[in-house]
């Protein structure tokens, strides 16, 4: 306790003093428990505290004195980082109501038998900015302050209890309750880890507030994917045929790398434009929404129903589309023996096939979240409101919707088109298997003979790009729920 709470309450700047820190370690005064936890050691303090208390009749009222001098001193950091910047403008857009952000008292007061009433206010202050992240935003700053605040007012009615009792068995309960915890507080791997999840939070909150309308609860939602679904495949096609034409000119490799990530980005931007679906694109959206109900009282296995049938609809939906289309364009348009071959060779069963579509399933995956984390700091910086501001123009809810899907649609585009370049350069197995696309090469490729290893491929790949996308997904989602 004493001086272990942080005086510099930014991440950074914790982050620094914790790597001072294990050069030169802390010093703590004779008076601090910190100093009796180090001269006896956590080990003989949980094996032993109550042989210490009956050796040392003076240890309930020394301990009382330290723990009335810790809540002096975090109290007054408390009072202190409540009226910080991020913290008080949170507390201003939710209108917090009453006299004013309360004011914690700076010393104990025994005989109340329970903590002061601004504490409990305090608490539930916490609880409002924390609840606020989901519609207002949030920033690593801000959940930051908003958890450090929550644990120093958790152990300010640790200390108070504690200061206030005279009871031996009781003091030692909550005693061993913080120094449990001291360890941990001064372990640096312990604090980015635990500090990386509130960036982790942040981020696919809004992923999961998205993910919720790409689930299909109705008969008429089902019609209303599948149509949206083959003007993603119809889009895929044409784009796929640019693709085949823009790998035949003669430029630098890592140049035309760049062109076909801007050939991907282009299709992905324009179906989000004209309302279209691509279904890859889905599992990074309801693998967060999925992270986050399975908490909750909803059915699990209603919901993975409704997530499987909406993924599936959409699915078919792109193959079905993408496939008739490619056929189209390939009787009229021919493709060539060369080609043909290439798009057999690419996406026949194979296990380069499987780990290129995995390769696609991790940009899938990191793209929707780049996108809820841009969806997220749209909401707490206030774009829209700024834009008014400055410009007289509000950008519409639609807007400022697809803002954030078009910012992952063209980094996912980029991703996809380079890194077969980038594989060929370097020489590591690193290129990508896109079902969508894949689809449409297949079809250029597919005859009596080969149509086997095809749709074995086309399965192997549509597996595993939605399996590896949900899965990273969802398993970032549960991390930053503090559930990993």
């Amino acid at each position: 306790m004493g001086k272990h709470s942080r005086e510099k309450p930014g991440f950074y700047s914790e982050l620094l003093t914790r790597l001072t820190q294990k050069v030169l370690p802390p010093y703590y005064p004779e008076d601090d428990v910190m100093r009796l936890h180090n001269r006896l050691s956590l080990r003989i303090f949980l094996q032993g505290l109550e042989v210490a208390y009956r050796d040392d009749p003076d240890l309930v009222v020394s301990i009382k004195q330290a723990a009335n001098k810790t809540y002096t001193h975090l109290a007054t950091v408390v009072n202190g980082d409540i009226l910080s910047d991020p913290l008080h403008r949170r507390l201003e857009r939710l209108d917090w109501s009453g006299e004013g952000i309360p004011r914690l008292a700076t010393e104990v007061q025994e005989g109340l038998g329970e903590p002061p009433s601004e504490l409990t206010q305090l608490r539930e202050a916490a609880r409002r900015i924390r609840a606020s992240f989901s519609e207002m935003g949030t920033c690593v700053d801000l959940s930051y302050r908003t958890e450090k605040l929550a644990e120093d007012l958790a152990l300010l009615q640790t200390l108070h209890a504690i200061a206030e009792t005279n009871d031996p068995s009781k003091q030692h309960a909550l005693l061993i309750g913080i120094l449990v915890e001291l360890p941990h507080e001064r372990s640096l791997l312990s604090y980015v880890d635990k500090k990386s999840r509130l960036v982790v939070e942040q981020i696919v909150q809004q992923s999961a507030d998205s993910g919720e309308r790409y689930i299909a609860q109705t008969k008429r939602q089902h019609v209303e994917y599948f149509n949206s679904a083959l003007i993603g495949g119809l889009l895929v096609a044409i784009f796929a045929a640019c693709k085949i034409w823009l790998d035949s000119l003669a430029i630098p490799r890592l140049t035309q790398g760049v062109v076909l990530g801007l050939n991907y980005s282009a299709c992905f931007v324009l179906c989000n434009l004209v309302g279209g679906t691509i279904a890859t694109k889905q599992p990074s959206m309801t693998a967060a929404t999925f992270a986050r109900v399975i908490d909750g009282p909803k059915s699990v296995l209603r919901l993975f129903r409704q997530l499987l049938a909406s993924q599936g609809v959409a699915l078919m939906g792109n193959l079905l589309a993408a496939a008739a289309l490619t056929f189209a364009i390939g009787a009229v348009f021919s493709f060539g023996t060369d080609v043909e071959a290439s798009m057999f060779k690419k996406n026949r069963l194979g296990f380069s096939v499987v780990w290129y579509a995995a390769i696609a399933g991790v940009f899938l995956s990191l793209a929707g979240i780049l996108s809820g984390y841009f969806a997220n700091l749209m909401v707490y910086h206030q774009f829209g409101s700024r834009l008014e501001n400055r410009f007289g123009w509000r950008p519409s809810k639609r807007m400022r919707k697809l803002a954030p899907k078009i910012v992952g649609s063209t980094v996912l585009g980029m991703l996809l088109g380079i890194s077969g370049p980038l594989g060929e350069l370097t020489g590591l197995p690193i290129d990508i298997r896109h079902i969508a696309f894949s689809s449409a090469q297949a079809t250029i490729a597919a005859t009596a003979d080969n149509v086997l290893w095809l749709l074995a491929g086309l399965v192997a790949i549509a597996s595993t790009n939605l399996l590896v996308s949900f899965g990273c997904t969802f398993l970032i989602s549960r991390y930053g729920r503090r559930l990993l």
